[in-house]
């Protein structure tokens, strides 16, 4: 396990107290003995300081793990599903987006709602679509080349304000451009950068986690108004149990901190601004740990969470278990935690809900649906709807009837009440 207590990098070389230079005595040519008496007197206040040091340190790091707040995951204690109904605000929307040649999704990687506009990144076109809340196509962000003003390759985003920020890994930077998609800034990277995320002008970027880095880079916070990464923190060398695999969401962004994590360690930090800290400790009730065997040979092995999302009033960890994503809501009030195998809506039937993405700090959840895959769960998971949501199965069922298989994806969006369970 990684050790929770980051660090940001080697020290800067520290200036000797005077103490150490000997005091007001003075050595004389060919005093040798009182040399040698001072030099005594020097490493012994040298050791006697950094044995101190030594000792404020571990207890600090003691003190600083046991305020951690345990995350109890009961692997044996799991529920089915989890009911959304009850912590709906409003009605549920269903928004077919337009297709035409030049607006057409392959398949949606990331989606953000913001500024009343859906932004989704398609990494197989390379390409950012914005829509309007009603789904109408606006633009599309398509500057590939290696000119100014130009990316290689889409890996994330993030929406700050009308801007949007891309990262681009191939260039080792990430670049911003207006709401007229013309650059107007651009910064560059140490390293690789996984995930992003933004909150309050300071964008959060994930690095790298591989066993045979000796310091590897956790993480790096870009300062919007000061244009500049203002902070890099590392690890110590990573244990044998990491994954060499990488997690969908290390960063989850919610009403007042960011949450971030290192894919399959058992701690979750908390960023505010610039600072970050040891927030919740992951216990597992069962653990099934690590022997490297062939790949599909492994057993029942629950590494540890796999990726982290956030909501006011919860934080949701995912981890995989027989082969299967679990998810732990655990309560940030009243520090309950429960386990389900997934999300639905009774309103809906049993239509699936996993498709859900907790992207949005403001309490949105956005998914989204393929025309065929619609179709099934209105033949399959839709046949037996309470008569106050009748509405909604005539509605997909008008959406179904008007698209193809070949058209755009239809997004699902609705907004978490303030009290929500969730």
């Amino acid at each position: 396990m990684v050790n929770p207590t980051l660090h940001t990098g080697p020290s800067p070389a520290k200036r000797l107290p005077e103490a150490f230079a000997g005091g007001d005595e003075q050595v004389k040519g060919g005093d040798t003995i009182k040399l040698f008496s001072i030099y005594l007197n020097t490493m012994n206040k040298f050791f006697i300081l950094f044995f101190i040091t030594s000792l404020l340190s571990a207890c600090n790091e003691t003190s600083q793990n046991s305020e951690l707040t345990d995350i109890k995951i009961k692997v044996s204690e799991k529920e089915t599903y989890y009911d959304l109904t009850n912590d709906i605000e409003g009605e549920i929307s269903f928004i077919p987006l337009e297709t035409s040649d030049e607006c057409l999704i392959s398949n949606i990687s990331r989606i953000i709602f913001a500024n009343n506009q859906f932004y989704i990144l398609d990494k197989k076109s390379n390409l950012i679509h914005i829509f309007s809340r009603e789904g109408r196509f606006i633009n599309s962000l398509d500057k590939v080349g290696q000119g100014p003003g130009e990316y290689v390759k889409i890996h994330s985003f993030i929406v700050a304000g009308e801007n949007i920020w891309i990262l681009d890994n191939e260039l080792r930077k990430i670049i911003c451009y207006n709401k007229d998609l013309s650059e107007i800034e651009s910064a560059p990277l140490k390293t690789w950068v996984f995930d992003m995320n933004y909150q309050n002008g300071y964008i959060y970027m994930t690095h790298n986690y591989w066993i045979g880095e000796s310091k590897p880079l956790q993480l790096s916070i870009y300062d919007m108004d000061r244009k500049k990464i203002e902070k890099c923190i590392y690890s110590e060398k990573l244990g044998p149990n990491i994954e060499h695999v990488m997690m969908m969401k290390q960063l989850a962004v919610g009403p007042s901190s960011c949450l971030f994590t290192y894919p399959y360690t058992d701690v979750i930090h908390e960023i505010k601004g610039d600072q970050v800290i040891p927030k919740y400790k992951i216990s597992f009730d069962q653990r099934f740990t690590f022997e490297p065997k062939p790949r599909g040979e492994e057993g029942n092995i629950i590494r540890g969470i796999c990726d982290i999302d956030q909501t006011n009033n919860h934080v949701i960890v995912t981890y995989v278990d027989k082969k299967s994503f679990k998810y732990a809501f655990f309560n940030k009030e009243t520090e309950a935690c429960n386990v389900y195998d997934g999300y639905v809506m009774k309103q809906l039937g049993d239509i699936g809900t996993n498709v859900f993405l907790l992207y949005q700090p403001d309490g949105y959840m956005i998914g989204n649906y393929e025309p065929g895959q619609l179709a099934y769960q209105l033949e399959n998971n839709m046949k037996h709807i309470d008569a106050d949501y009748i509405h909604y199965k005539n509605e997909i069922t008008t959406i179904v009837n008007a698209t193809s298989e070949d058209d755009n994806p239809i997004i699902i969006l609705f907004k978490l009440k303030e009290n929500s369970r969730l």
